[in-house]
């Protein structure tokens, strides 16, 4: 099988267009000769030895490059630049668009229409650079049968090999250098050495330099090293006449000529749609668990370190996120929590990305992504090793017919958990074995026999790993990169070999290998079309962000012919993520909004002018562009519909709510419909709309009245409660509830999927499946002491908790669980204090009352309030527009109701179970009858504090002489109120 390549794509079309256009027309470029011998020991060498160089050259100076810089801006929809920074130039595309077939066929259109012959791309890793060398093997007949039989004569940068930069510089047929940074970075490189004999005593960099290549940078964010790295020095001592960057992520950008973004291509159908199968786990809150998530240090503060943790919490402990600082203890921060006793935040290095974890008579040292006290990791993994193998399986299922391989990734937390190096040779790591399992497991299943009809599953033959194979001393990359820790190239070459080199072959149905596994090799330079899953084992953005990752796997997927499909049901990527899809996604719009510098939910300039809208007879849809942007974003700006930063205001709202958004005349009718649909968009998620706000203010006149006054004498007296009750009482109560109670739940993890949509306004997820739960181990640690922190929050003493247990029978549930054990133990204690307390109180009047004072002024939205007559405010707040809104408008109309009030919210009557707020007071017109009522749709479906609140509310108002009513209506407080 052989890949089939495009040549009429329009985008990337539109990619080679702008680096070609940059230099005007076809007389600005050409090229120019130098001698190739020293000046000083030209007359020394023989007439054979001497010899002419080919460079390239250009007419451009200056600003005279400015406008065809601005020209292909505009042909891109991007705001034109206003000056000019130097011949340094960047192409935006979105990992899976084909930024290396645009960059060599971009090399081949600028030597047929300039006549430019020398190029050097530069690469970070050996990764990428084998990448590039298998995309011009893959392309060569491809643009051969284009460009009339032209081939780009390529080689790889060999330090040992100088000759071929002497090839280089002399030929005069297109000549492309390949090297890696780590080649070139470092003063000590032989690249910079001029004692060369086969370069005539000159350095390689020399010969490079009088050539004035054009440089093609491939990931120049890891290049580069900064403004003032030594990537960028080794560029500009190269003395390009150009330099085009190509990059998902662009930094250090001078001029941006072509901009196609994660938002084009997701929604241009340009890479495969994205699915998270995200893990909800449950019941495994039984170690101290932490996660370093990251450390920061903003000016003028202490480092602070975003840790998580189990916290404890009303229903019971979950993992949440919370700051940290120095000297911090856990059980503090996780709401008291004993698992977490002894443990303390230590040293936080924000440069480093790490935190000190402070143990009883230990120090752990932790990085950025790594967890400690995980009791589940292990089983969590399996349990996810096992959803991506059923995930294969299916797409599986699908793809096989229409002659489509289909493979998976994993992402390990170190090689040792897939391979361990001895001296006996490479053996299987705990998450091989692991896979080898499942896949046996799933693989016997009835729906998926039809897979292994010609071939019987082979679970070891499926599977293979990325890492140093043949020798034990190849370091199996543990933390650091090889090209970044060692000048030695050979180490990590050995370890990509296979995979740049076979990936047709890699993409053949007969080869069994399906799932591969990786650490940090297959980064930034690796992909594969017809990787359908990837599963990052443990923390994904850490060593490598969610967007990377994904990279992988966006490639539009290929046939056995070789060719792409674009089938919306097939073009799927599901990421098989360690946790929720709704958290999955916040995050990654988070890297989106750090990596592109373009926060979501804002209008500007640059945003209209990527608006794509279908049009009625084209093939590819239309962009606003630039012109139209600013006519759009000026109007906004100018009826204050976006303040200066492009927020949406309340006045868009409006005009979004009234149809009426303010749009140019010039603008077609689909463009219309598609920035009406953005503003739509932009203003969802406004909450809050101040000219919608009422000013609620006391009406004094009826606060004064007779009937009034009379109404909050009766109702407004304060009382102290009384309670009767014994700890035998309490203790068999408590039995009671515990041995009612289920079997504490076992740890569990559960899987439901959504798919990622990706767009300029956020991202947003459509909810899709939702599976069965796993079970993912039992507790196997030491038993905490549920006694001590039972009587901790219950604040009862320990001798009436060990009688609970004790009576109840139970104590051998706490083997399973213990934190699930805590919290069904604290429930059942609860419920019986509960009862206890409320079912015998009474309460006695203080000789106090409520102050009228708390009918005050306040502010509220107009959809809130129920404007009323016969109530000391103007308007009447409500909670519900099904239950209160209906019973406020009655009440207010009835003819037996003389006033009423809507109890202020600081109007609390104490409990043994916390303060409770009544809603409504009544007084009738013809008769001194008073009530107090609480209103609520299903009295039948009351939470327990809730119910008991309620009982304790009659209680109180049973002491001072006034009705208590429980309604879901106005009628039933009508009835009350005219009762003889």
């Amino acid at each position: 099988m052989k890949f089939v390549f495009e040549s009429d794509l329009p985008h990337q079309r539109a990619a080679i267009d702008a680096a070609i256009g940059v230099f005007g027309d076809a007389t600005a470029g050409s090229q120019a000769t130098f001698t190739v011998a020293p000046l000083e020991i030209a007359g020394q060498m023989e007439l054979a030895e001497k010899g002419v160089g080919i460079g390239n050259v250009c007419s451009l100076e200056g600003d005279d490059w400015l406008p065809h810089i601005q020209a292909a801006q505009q042909a891109n929809a991007l705001e034109p630049d206003a000056a000019f920074g130097g011949a340094d130039f960047t192409i935006e595309m979105e990992t899976g668009t084909g930024k290396t077939y645009v960059y060599l066929r971009t090399i081949i259109e600028l030597n047929r229409r300039h006549g430019f012959t020398k190029f050097v791309i530069v690469v970070p890793s050996v990764a990428i650079r084998e990448g590039v060398k298998k995309s011009i093997e893959q392309t060569r007949e491809h643009f051969a049968s284009q460009f009339d039989g032209v081939r780009l004569k390529d080689f790889v940068y060999d330090r040992g090999k100088l000759g071929r930069v002497r090839e280089f510089a002399t030929a005069a047929d297109i000549q492309v250098m390949i090297v890696t940074i780590q080649s070139i970075n470092s003063a000590n490189n032989v690249f910079y050495d001029p004692n060369q004999e086969a370069l005539g005593d000159q350095a390689a960099a020399e010969w490079v330099a009088k050539t004035r290549p054009i440089l093609i940078v491939d990931e120049p964010q890891s290049v580069e090293g900064g403004l003032k790295g030594a990537g960028r020095k080794a560029l500009a001592a190269m003395n390009p006449l150009a330099m085009f960057k190509y990059t998902a992520t662009p930094v250090n950008v001078v001029h941006t000529l072509y901009r196609l973004d994660a938002f084009d291509a997701f929604q241009l159908g340009l890479v495969k749609r994205i699915w998270v199968d995200g893990a909800s786990i449950r019941d495994a809150t039984n170690s101290s668990f932490v996660r370093l998530i990251d450390v920061e240090a903003r000016k003028g503060h202490a480092p602070r370190a975003r840790i998580g943790i189990h916290k404890q919490f009303g229903a019971g402990p979950k993992a949440e996120q919370v700051w940290a600082h120095e000297g911090d203890t856990l059980e503090e921060l996780s709401g008291g929590r004993a698992l977490y006793a002894g443990l303390e935040v230590g040293h936080l290095d924000a440069g480093a990305k790490t935190m000190q974890l402070m143990l009883p008579g230990d120090i752990c040292t932790m990085s950025r992504g790594e967890t400690f006290g995980d009791d589940t990791g292990d089983s969590l993994a399996a349990a996810m090793i096992a959803r991506t193998i059923e995930h294969h399986f299916r797409t599986e299922l699908r793809n096989r017919p229409l002659g489509i391989k289909t493979l998976s990734l994993f992402f390990v937390p170190s090689v040792a958990d897939y391979r361990i190096y001895t001296d006996e040779g490479p053996k299987k790591g705990p998450l091989a074995e692991v896979f080898e399992r499942e896949y046996r497991k799933l693989a016997a299943r009835p729906e998926f026999k039809t897979l292994f009809v010609t071939t019987p599953p082979d679970a070891a033959a499926a599977h293979g790993g990325y890492f140093s194979q043949d020798k034990h001393s190849v370091t199996p990359f543990e933390d650091k990169e090889f090209s970044m820790s060692t000048g030695d190239d050979k180490v990590e070459e050995r370890t990509f070999d296979l995979i740049m080199r076979d990936k047709e072959k890699l993409l053949d149905e007969a080869v069994p290998l399906r799932f591969l596994f990786s650490h940090s090799a297959l980064r930034e330079g690796w992909d594969n079309p017809n990787v359908f899953q990837i599963c990052a084992l443990r923390e994904m953005g850490s060593e490598r962000s969610r967007r990377q990752s994904i990279g992988r796997g966006l490639r539009l997927p290929v046939d056995d012919h070789g060719l792409r499909r674009r089938d919306e049901g097939i073009a799927r990527l599901t990421v098989i993520a360690d946790t929720d899809y709704a958290t999955f996604a916040d995050e990654l719009q988070t890297e989106l909004e750090k990596e592109t510098k373009r926060p979501f939910g804002r209008a500007s300039v640059e945003v209209l002018a990527k608006l794509y809208y279908p049009v009625a007879g084209a093939n590819e849809p239309q962009v606003l562009g630039v012109q139209e942007a600013r006519a759009v974003f000026a109007g906004w700006e100018e009826a204050g519909l976006v303040d200066g930063l492009g927020r949406v205001t309340d006045a868009m709202r409006e005009a979004v709510a009234a149809k009426n958004v303010p749009l140019p005349q010039t603008l077609s009718p689909e463009a219309r419909i598609a920035v009406t649909a953005l503003a739509e968009r932009l203003t969802a998620n406004l909450i809050h709309n101040s000219e919608s706000r009422v000013l609620v203010e006391r009406r004094e006149e009826l606060i004064a009245s007779d009937a009034f006054r009379d109404l909050w004498a009766k109702v407004s007296a304060r009382t102290r409660y009384r309670l009767d009750f014994t700890d035998e009482n309490l203790i068999a109560k408590a039995v009671e509830y515990l041995q009612k109670m289920p079997d504490p739940a076992t740890a569990r993890v559960t899987w439901a999927s959504a798919e990622l949509i990706i767009a300029r306004d956020g991202v947003d997820t459509k909810k899709g499946t939702i599976a069965a739960p796993r079970h993912i181990g039992g507790f196997t640690g030491s038993m905490p002491d549920i006694l001590s922190e039972l009587a901790a929050r219950t604040n009862l003493p320990r001798k009436i908790i060990a009688q609970i247990l004790i009576q109840s029978d139970r104590l051998n549930w706490a083997k399973d669980n213990p934190s699930a054990f805590v919290e069904l133990t604290h429930k059942a204690i609860t419920l019986a204090r509960r009862d206890v307390l409320t079912r015998g109180i009474t309460y006695e009047k203080t000789g106090e009352h409520f102050e009228q004072i708390l009918f005050e002024p306040f502010e509220a939205d107009a959809d809130d309030l129920v404007p009323v007559d016969r109530s000391p405010m103007t308007h009447v707040r409500v909670d519900s527009k099904t239950i209160e809104r209906p019973i406020a408008e009655t009440l207010d109309k009835a003819e037996p109701v003389g006033v009423f009030a809507k109890l202020p919210p600081d109007f609390k009557i104490d409990t043994p179970l916390g303060r409770y707020n009544p809603d409504w007071a009544v007084a009738a017109i013809a008769s001194r009858m008073h009530l107090v009522s609480e209103s609520k749709s299903d009295f039948t479906t009351l939470r327990d504090d809730e119910e008991a609140k309620i009982r304790c509310g009659e209680a109180h108002f049973k002491a001072l002489g006034v009705e208590y009513v429980k309604a879901v209506s106005a009628e039933e407080i009508l009835e009350a109120l005219v009762e003889d």
